[in-house]
């Protein structure tokens, strides 16, 4: 009888309810649901929100954190070191978002001839160009460099768009393939509800990074024109106790307290409830390397209004599915919010393009065939250069 293809997922941290954690739960879940066996290697995860959202069938080990040093960076990478089970384990190696790991885990994989693949949501040297000056500290400088020579020798190297490519073309002069994550276009679907008042909706972790300073700003203009409208702010709060502080001062500041609503991590069908039901979704993020939330958003038949930070001009067609506004002017968001909300005719329209786009270029079968294609390519040529070489 012949046993299923193995797949080892390396994923850096399973607590986390972001984009990169449910683009490793959709893999996991899809791969076994096509037959596949599946491991999850992780340094963490939320046995709450994390199992209960996997199959049965998937199962996840914790990577001991063996190493305890100043330099969390060689932690981690020193840990996947002496941590060979994934690779032995599995057939291929899918290593996503593992920051320092994945330098390890490609040099392993290298060393047992297993081959991997990298999905790259930013690359390590990244960091610098979003400001924070790790080559300053020279002690990260060997770790950088082994980075840069390592993850050019992945045998497979994707990236979640076509932003994050540019980098990873420019930092480790490679052309990777870029494969956008999914929705579940069955599930995310336009579902009306009734309600009192006009809602706004950004689904993100609340970060500096995300800018939802700039969103409630925007919002009090709004409140201008519109008194009733409702904004509700879906994600964790958990990471960011300084800048939460900071917008619960900014909105008792303005006197927004009635109009903003934060509601912490949600998952599953509340979370799809709160796509239903609002009017119009925005993300005004500082980067974004891709923006699952907005393609989740345009599959619920929503218009989305976006910064044209990063990725985001890519899952928008200015005009057509939403708007895309340059800068951090609060006028120009609050524009378009007021026009969206004035003209539910147009607001419908772009709903139905964006659920379209979405149907087009974001579902998770996209995604899925397009990564099932590699790693059995993967497999193929490891295991003919194998008999090839024992022939020899």
């Amino acid at each position: 009888m012949v046993r299923s293809l193995r797949v080892s997922i390396l994923h850096r941290n399973l607590d986390i309810a972001g984009g990169g954690e449910r683009i490793v739960l959709e893999l996991a879940n899809r791969l076994c649901d096509r037959g596949y066996d599946i491991r999850l290697f992780t340094f963490s995860y939320d046995r709450n929100n994390i199992v209960t959202r996997l199959s049965p069938k998937v199962s996840i080990e914790l990577i001991p954190r063996r190493y305890v040093s100043p330099w969390p960076l060689y932690n981690e990478a020193a840990s996947i070191l002496f941590f060979p089970k994934a690779f032995k384990w599995g057939d291929v190696v899918f290593c996503s978002d593992f920051h320092t790991g994945h330098i390890t885990a490609t040099l392993i994989s290298k060393l047992l001839r297993k081959p991997i693949v990298y999905y790259c949501h930013w690359p390590l040297l990244y960091s610098i160009d979003r400001g924070l000056g790790l080559l300053q500290d020279l002690r990260r400088l060997p770790l950088l460099l082994f980075d840069r020579f390592l993850s050019s020798r992945t045998d497979i190297f994707m990236t979640n768009s076509q932003h994050t490519a540019q980098f990873v073309r420019r930092i480790y002069g490679v052309t990777p393939r870029v494969v956008y994550p999914g929705v579940d276009v069955e599930k995310f679907r336009d579902e009306p509800i009734e309600k009192s008042s006009p809602i706004v909706l950004s689904v993100c972790r609340v970060d500096p990074i995300k800018r939802i300073e700039l969103l409630i700003k925007s919002m009090k203009l709004v409140l201008k024109d519109l008194q009733d409208v409702k904004l509700y702010v879906v994600g964790s709060t958990d990471n960011s106790p300084d800048y939460i502080c900071h917008l619960v001062s900014l909105i008792k500041k303005l006197g927004m307290e009635e109009t903003v609503f934060f509601t912490g991590k949600i998952f599953g069908e509340p979370l799809l409830k709160f796509y239903q039901i609002c009017d119009i979704f925005c993300l005004f993020s500082r980067e974004e390397t891709f923006g699952i939330s907005v393609i989740e958003a345009m599959s619920c038949g929503k218009p989305v209004i976006v910064s044209d930070a990063g990725a985001l001009p890519e899952l928008v067609e200015d005009g057509k599915t939403g708007f895309v506004i340059h800068g951090d002017r609060e006028e120009p968001y609050a524009e378009k919010i007021k026009f969206l909300l004035a003209h539910p005719e147009i607001r419908a329209r772009m709903g139905k393009e964006g659920r379209r786009m979405v149907e087009k270029r974001f579902t998770w079968d996209i995604f899925i065939d397009l990564v099932e294609d590699a790693i059995t390519n993967l497999v193929k040529q490891s295991y003919n250069s194998t008999v090839n070489d024992n022939k020899c």
